[in-house]
């Protein structure tokens, strides 16, 4: 488990490395319409990790899920982005809906920490990376892991107000503010884009994130791969 959640979250690992987005999540935004599909991307890039059934359980099981991570990605961009806050949409002005667009990324993080299993991660003991990806050194990954895992220790403080908030040029209290405002999210996010998309976004995610554990995992996994992506 703690492989595959250092894996699924590793992809963002930038905000460590310093690398480009597309560096690590290998595409580019907004989609070129002949782009590859990101994990087969990375599958034929580096063709040595489709020998899942030869590499190390804990290497395949890292991999599995830093791919699941680019295929929720790419589902949230083709989905959700480009339709409704990219570039060729006439709603406000672009600036305007990428911050918006961080406000809700923001919004879905604040959701998903009511449910995270946080205990269950903190006693996940520290990873050992050998070389499980190249386009990431080992302590990069390493210290990554810790600054994971240190915001998930209780008492502490969750970055990503600041992260966004970093991005978008202005303050953390703006920022917050914003997010805690019933009246100014419906306004200007959710009269763009409704609670049963998002769900729909999620169920799409969970079904194909499945398909990938089992095709990349085969057999290493249990006889009910959707209780592991659960």
């Amino acid at each position: 488990m703690g492989a595959f959640f250092v894996g699924n979250t590793a992809p963002d690992v930038q905000v460590i490395s310093g690398q480009t987005r597309t560096a690590t999540h290998f595409f580019a935004v907004p989609i070129p319409e002949d782009a590859e599909v990101p994990w087969e991307k990375m599958l034929s890039t580096y063709p040595h990790i489709l020998l899942s059934g030869e590499l190390d359980e804990t290497q395949a099981v890292f991999i599995s899920g830093y791919l699941c991570h680019l295929q929720a990605d790419w589902i949230w961009v083709k989905e959700i982005f480009e339709p409704i806050f990219g570039p060729r949409q006439n709603w406000s002005t672009f600036s305007q809906r990428i911050y918006w667009h961080n406000i809700l990324r923001a919004y879905l993080d604040v959701e998903v920490l009511k449910v995270l299993p946080v205990e269950g991660i903190l006693e996940i003991d520290p990873i050992e990376p050998q070389n499980w990806l190249p386009l990431i050194s080992d302590q990069d990954l390493e210290t990554w892991w810790k600054y994971i895992r240190e915001q998930l220790t209780p008492g502490k403080h969750i970055k990503t107000f600041e992260v966004f908030a970093a991005r978008q040029g202005t303050n953390v209290g703006e920022f917050q503010a914003m997010l805690e405002s019933e009246e100014g999210m419906q306004k200007n996010i959710f009269s763009h884009i409704t609670l049963q998309q998002l769900e729909d976004y999620r169920n799409q995610v969970v079904e194909k994130n499945t398909k990938i554990l089992k095709q990349f995992l085969g057999p290493r996994i249990a006889s009910d791969p959707e209780a592991v992506i659960q």
